[in-house]
């Protein structure tokens, strides 16, 4: 009788590894699909942020352009033609830019706004700065929005919503805003044009208190005061 052939005892680790060759071998089709599909989804995801950024920048160049071109107009005659081509193209170049979003739009918000406001048509600029408040919920652009919410309010005679847009920047950015003082300012101005002089001394002493003399609308403040008395 022959000799019975020996046994090949395997580890557990290799049993294991032949399983996982195994496995792999009958799914290879499979994983190189998955290996491709991840791939493809990462030079997409590249290209797609590539393109993003290219965009984001080409847009901000173009806000640049657009500010360089708004301040250029001052220096034009008005009734010349130049100055009204150049403020057509301008006009043309920020409605297509407000709607890019971002930094970008909120820019051609405000030389959309600040255009309708010079030449009067204080409700179109108002739109335009509502949409601005509307879009920068939080940071500086929104303090903008709302103090020319309030000139406009106050240009078209809507006293009581630019008194709330006034405190609403005083709540919002207070002594840290940009326009903190003239916000405070203009809402003890108009309480007193509306007889609530109660109000308007304590928004004037406010203003005295917190800037102590630091801005020129304290200075203006204490002598609305001492008329007061």
């Amino acid at each position: 009788m022959g000799k019975k052939k020996e046994e090949v005892k395997l580890t557990a680790g290799e049993k294991v590894a032949i399983k996982t060759n195994n496995w792999i071998g009958s799914h290879l089709k499979m994983l190189l699909g998955i290996s491709i599909a991840v791939v493809a989804i990462l030079v997409v995801l590249v290209v797609f942020f590539s393109v993003k950024e290219s965009n984001l920048e080409k847009n901000l160049n173009r806000a640049f352009d657009l500010e360089t071109s708004y301040s250029g107009l001052a220096m034009l005659d008005e009734t010349s033609n130049e100055y009204s081509d150049r403020k057509s193209s301008i006009i043309a170049e920020a409605n297509e830019l407000s709607k890019v979003g971002g930094y970008s739009a909120s820019k051609a918000l405000i030389i959309l706004g600040s255009i309708s406001y010079d030449d009067g048509n204080y409700s179109e600029a108002l739109g335009y700065y509502s949409a601005l408040q509307n879009s920068n919920g939080g940071n500086y652009l929104e303090d903008v929005a709302l103090i020319n919410i309030a000139a406009c309010n106050e240009m078209l005679g809507n006293s009581d919503e630019a008194l709330n847009a006034y405190n609403a920047l005083w709540e919002k950015s207070g002594k840290d805003g940009i326009y903190g003082s003239r916000a405070l300012f203009n809402a003890a101005r108009i309480y007193e044009s509306k007889g609530q002089i109660a109000q308007a001394r304590a928004s004037y002493e406010q203003l005295v208190g917190e800037y102590e003399g630091a801005s020129e609308y304290a200075l203006l403040a204490e002598s609305r005061l001492s008329q007061l008395d």
